[in-house]
């Protein structure tokens, strides 16, 4: 029983990841707190925070958590993330309770005229009491791969995600 306990928590603790391990760039104090499912469905619920839906292997967040860390230095709001990968795969129970809670979001995405029923990364959410009142999914509309890679965001991109970021802070601040 102990040996099954100890690997147990081995596992949970080598899947929970660090910001500044699993996003280069992410340097010096980091803004954001990563939280777990029950904390993301308790804000969802009742919370005011800016919300990150996003995970390390997704290029566009690898662009964003960097500029987001940076802008949010100094910042007296709660800015929390959630690496929504393995449960967004699985398409478990909390990950369905989510998606609920955000789908009228959500259905406003359009990607080669389809409409995706998933939690798209990175997404970004501004909740107030629990109410949605605005959202950001990825980097920039112009932020494309380019012969199948992602270039870095360009100065003006950087700029303009910068505005979506500090719109979303405004509105819990």
């Amino acid at each position: 029983m102990k040996k099954a306990l100890s690997l147990f928590l081995i596992i949970l603790l080598v899947g929970c990841g660090n910001i500044k391990e699993d996003y280069d760039g992410v340097e010096g104090k980091v803004n954001i707190k990563q939280i777990n499912e029950r904390e993301v469905l308790k804000v969802l619920d009742n919370g005011t925070a800016v919300l990150v839906f996003s995970f390390p292997d997704c290029l566009w967040c690898q662009e964003l958590m960097p500029v987001l860390n940076n802008i949010t230095s100094g910042v007296d709001s709660d800015i929390f993330y959630f690496n929504v990968e393995n449960i967004r795969k699985n398409k478990t129970k909390n990950y369905l309770l989510m998606y609920e809670e955000i789908v009228e979001y959500l259905e406003k995405i359009e990607y080669d005229t389809l409409i995706y029923d998933r939690i798209w990364v990175p997404t970004m959410l501004t909740i107030v009491d629990g109410e949605i009142v605005d959202f950001h999914l990825g980097t920039t509309d112009d932020h494309l791969k380019v012969n199948g890679n992602l270039p870095p965001l360009t100065e003006i991109q950087e700029e303009k995600l910068k505005d979506f970021i500090y719109r979303l802070l405004q509105k819990v601040s």
